[in-house]
């Protein structure tokens, strides 16, 4: 029985030591990858367009909630402020540990600091705070 347990653990240890394939074989670095033509002109300029759809900006940040109950005060706070404003977008934002809710896109920090002073009233938490916006399209 002694030595039926040594064959066996000799087996899995050499399984497990040679098992591995060399990094090096398996690495995709070197990997030459043809597209079709014309594609690449395609795949750069959505690349581009990746790119552009953000820029620094201004939100008014109205919620910073975290534990069991953060996704239910922030669909509460959202549903209260686009009820009271229903034009104005807001961004959802998931930073660990916390869900934030961002209202307004504003270029400029003065820009954003007018419109909090006015959100004062229904939203006493309410702070600038520096990000990305996103682009929006034109309708």
């Amino acid at each position: 029985m002694k030595n039926v347990f040594l064959l066996w653990l000799f087996c899995c240890i050499s399984g497990w030591a040679f098992g591995q394939s060399d990094s090096s074989n398996a690495s995709l670095s070197n990997q030459n990858i043809q597209f079709a033509p014309g594609l690449e002109g395609q795949i750069s300029s959505f690349k581009e367009e990746q790119r552009n759809q953000f820029y620094k900006g201004y939100s008014v940040q109205i919620l910073s909630a975290s534990g069991p109950t953060a996704l239910q005060d922030l669909a509460g706070m959202k549903q209260s402020f686009l009820r009271l404003h229903p034009n104005v977008p807001v961004n959802e934002i998931w930073e660990a540990p916390n869900w934030k809710l961002r209202v307004g896109e504003f270029k400029s920090k003065f820009n954003a600091a007018v419109y909090r002073q006015y959100l004062l009233s229904d939203f006493p938490r309410a702070y600038v705070v520096e990000g990305e916006i996103r682009k929006r399209s034109k309708r």
